[in-house]
């Protein structure tokens, strides 16, 4: 049996041929008619009915405890609905990911959203963050993360930051942008 290893958010025609349609137990992204097919150690999830996969407005640990990729790629994956992104990749075994076509805009909460993974540095810079008002705990036991670019972050509304980087033991750079004031609750290494 191959062992699954990668998950990729796809359009209907960028599912390789030969693969196989599956049905996939707990991988349920909002009421959207979906079609999850495998071909090796790749999963993949598309849909027929547009060009991309939209995410429901509430995302929360939408990939939490997937520990069995090592590789999650979007290529049309919309999240211009999603208010709550909570937990949403905690407990991941993967070391990095892209999220550059997120989009944020109409996020409240994204408390916990890479606590407990694997991840050893990440680039949110074009995350757009003007209306989130809970940080807490974002990064928390991140140990291997390294380096984050939170340097578009809108603190300005004073959102709970609590917790937000503690257990980060390997962290050594965070780039902010101009506007970021530390006030001592994200728990720094």
């Amino acid at each position: 049996e191959c062992k699954l290893t990668s998950l990729i958010v796809c359009k209907g025609s960028d599912v390789p041929s030969g693969a196989i349609s599956v049905k996939m137990s707990n991988m349920l992204i909002g009421t959207r008619a979906l079609s999850v097919y495998r071909k090796y150690g790749t999963v993949y999830i598309s849909t027929l009915r547009s060009n991309s996969v939209v995410a429901p407005p509430d995302s929360s640990r939408m990939f939490a405890d997937r520990t069995e990729y090592t590789s999650i790629t979007f290529t049309s994956f919309d999240t211009s609905l999603v208010t709550y992104m909570s937990y949403m990749f905690s407990g991941t075994k993967i070391s990095s990911i892209v999220l550059t076509s997120f989009k944020t805009a109409t996020v409240f909460k994204m408390d916990g959203m890479f606590a407990n993974s694997s991840f050893t540095s990440l680039n949110l810079s074009s995350f757009d963050t003007s209306r989130v008002t809970d940080f807490s705990d974002m990064f928390k036991n991140c140990s291997k993360l390294t380096s984050v670019d939170i340097s578009n972050f809108s603190v300005e509304s004073n959102p709970n930051r609590e917790g937000m980087f503690e257990g980060c033991t390997a962290l050594k750079s965070i780039k902010v942008g101009e506007n970021w004031a530390f006030d001592g609750s994200e728990n720094l290494p």
